[in-house]
């Protein structure tokens, strides 16, 4: 694909095809692209990459702006206008698009969703590069005429059409190493080189005739037929025995959702018939109970992954009364579980509270986890913290489905996860040091071995994103945890 796309641009900027109907057709395209994504922003309509981050992401309605940016620079109409504007407006202007490409680096957050109007920062920045950067005067200029810099730039297009399918490879065969994604990186400035010199820079300097077309057709419609024959080789098969069909069996985050799995185990407090256990209803954010007749027993407190480990504890209870209360607000979970934790002790036989939340992302809050260990011990209230459930750089879908030739992608090298979870492990085994009736119990062992990290064991997938377990793996992590340490038998009526 891209030496199509080599071929196909790089001969066309040689040619005579920029017309005025071209320059207002992408002008016009440009601008509708603008108003969807700025009506996508103001309806929130743009957190569809919360669900659907390809579409988002690569989808054009949103972000064609963009590309349309980069072409209207291309055009004759625009170069023009260029040439009458005096050099001083234009190296501001090329100052100013340094400017905006260097903020970017700091405004952008890693999950910004997509379409956003951020993105206007570094497209604006790089668009007034791009239009203005040649001019003599400013810094912008001169910082941009380094050796190195003007290596780059010769072989950008090059590199920018080589260098992601190289990483997404790396992620794919390689699954969470960081460094094979770098040293794939590092391999596309070969490949740029190479398809630069071979491909690009050769049709620079074409006409576009009917013979040329006829010439360059020939390859590109015979590595299109190329392409078109090894999917129908590879695919038709599979789907005559339907062996595209789910590899592992577990929920996966397209198929359900937390609270569809949760109500399967549970339902509101506020329809219990145990007067305190609905009174709390009243006093959390949310709560739901195993049993509308059975006084709580055992209570799993946190964020999202609160929501994961309450179907293993339904599962694994032989005593029942088991009640979730997770936080409503992640960012701040130390202060809403010292909150919870305050109401959970006005239930008259509570044993034993779990407490299971997205370390890694959150970070562990001390000071308020302390006191929220303090808390529950006053009141004779045992404590177990779940830690080093493995964190996957992909979703479920990708290891439940073969979705390309490569196979499907389940594992993680245990180094990936030990590097992630080292920090604050250590930070959970202090808040409970010294303490009697609290403990970290670690889950790393279910689903790691000492090469790697898998969401499945035999044919039964156990996460329901890179994450949170599904209730399959919930009731495995459980069905150990039963077997591997005493108390929690103790406390879960083994």
């Amino acid at each position: 694909m891209s030496l199509v796309a080599l071929l196909l641009l790089g001969g066309a900027r040689g040619t005579a095809m920029f017309t005025q109907k071209l320059f207002w057709s992408v002008l016009g395209l440009t601008i509708i692209s603008l108003i969807v994504m700025v009506i996508s922003e103001i309806g929130g309509w743009n957190r569809w990459a919360a669900v659907d981050f390809a579409t988002g992401f690569y989808g054009p309605a949103g972000r064609g702006w963009e590309f349309g940016l980069g072409c209207l620079a291309a055009l004759p109409q625009f170069r023009r206008l260029n040439t009458m504007m005096k050099p001083m407006v234009k190296g501001q202007l090329a100052n100013l698009g340094l400017v905006g490409v260097g903020l970017s680096v700091f405004l952008i957050p890693p999950d910004l969703a997509f379409p956003s109007p951020t993105l206007a920062i570094p497209v604006l920045g790089a668009f007034l590069l791009v239009a203005f950067g040649d001019t003599p005067a400013g810094p912008a200029t001169r910082l941009l005429s380094g050796r190195i810099l003007n290596w780059l730039g010769e072989y950008s297009y090059s590199i920018y059409l080589w260098h992601w399918p190289l990483i997404v490879f790396a992620s794919l065969l390689f699954p969470g190493s960081v460094e094979m994604k770098f040293l794939f990186a590092l391999a596309s400035l070969g490949l740029a080189v190479v398809s630069y010199h071979l491909v690009e820079r050769p049709n620079r300097s074409l006409s576009f005739t009917p013979l040329s077309f006829a010439k360059w057709s020939v390859p590109v419609g015979a590595l299109s037929v190329i392409s078109l024959l090894f999917s129908l080789l590879y695919w038709a098969p599979r789907v005559a025995e339907g062996s595209i069909e789910p590899r592992a069996l577990g929920e996966i985050e397209q198929q359900t959702s937390f609270s569809d799995m949760v109500l399967a185990y549970g339902q509101s407090c506020d329809q219990s018939k145990v007067a305190a256990v609905a009174e709390l209803s009243q006093r959390l954010n949310q709560c739901f109970a195993s049993d509308l007749d059975t006084p709580t027993h055992t209570a799993v407190i946190g964020d999202s992954h609160s929501w994961m480990v309450f179907p293993g504890l339904v599962a694994s209870s032989k005593i029942g009364g088991v009640l979730l209360a997770p936080v409503s607000d992640p960012s701040v979970i130390g202060a809403e579980l010292q909150q919870i934790a305050s109401h959970l002790v006005e239930l008259d036989g509570l044993e034993s509270v779990f407490i299971s939340a997205y370390w890694e992302h959150w970070g562990v809050p001390q000071d308020e986890l302390k006191e929220v260990l303090d808390t529950l011990e006053r009141n004779e209230v045992e404590v177990f913290i779940l830690s080093g459930i493995p964190d996957f750089p992909f979703g479920a879908q990708n290891c439940k489905y073969q979705l390309n030739f490569l196979g499907t992608v389940c594992t993680i090298p245990v180094r990936t996860h030990t590097e992630g979870s080292s920090a604050y492990i250590a930070d959970l085994a202090t808040a409970v040091q010294t303490r009697t009736a609290a403990d970290v119990l670690g889950a790393s062992g279910y689903f790691c071995n000492t090469m790697e990290c898998s969401m499945v064991k035999g044919t039964d997938l156990y996460f329901f994103d890179g994450n949170h377990l599904n209730s399959r793996g919930a009731k495995y992590l459980f069905a150990n945890l039963l077997l591997d340490d005493s108390r929690v038998a103790r406390v879960l009526g083994e």
